[in-house]
């Protein structure tokens, strides 16, 4: 009868404390792809790194945001919804509707930063 009384504590829904490495999986990659895209001019971030690991680095960026905040159970509805804002992004570069150069190799890379985001999760939760 005594166990009946008793308040079950849950874990705050994401775990914001005490676990520092799904906010550095989420915001030191976002922050990097900004400071990479904003440093245009510089020779070192020309070609590659200025066209494709921005992009890599956000997706990566939404998809540990999207992990920790469904601590790591992201619904597949959700996952489609991310691919398909991505690809519609490009597309509507392509068409020239969003200001930007469309690229299906950016679409490429976005699934890619998802997938690594994804590895990155499954690593911490093993550490």
């Amino acid at each position: 009868m005594e166990n009946s009384n008793k308040l079950t504590t849950k874990k705050p829904f994401p775990n914001f404390t005490g676990h520092w490495r799904p906010f550095l999986l989420t915001f030191v990659p976002l922050v990097a792809g900004t400071l990479i895209y904003s440093f245009e001019d510089l020779p070192l971030f020309q070609g590659f790194i200025r066209n494709y690991i921005p992009d890599f680095l956000w997706a990566f960026s939404w998809g540990s945001c999207m992990l920790w905040l469904w601590n790591g159970c992201v619904p597949t509805g959700w996952w489609i919804a991310v691919v398909a804002s991505f690809t519609i992004f490009e597309l509507g570069q392509m068409k020239g509707v969003i200001q930007g150069h469309g690229d299906f190799r950016d679409i490429i890379i976005y699934g890619i930063g998802l997938f690594f985001a994804k590895k990155a999760w499954k690593i911490n939760q093993n550490q």
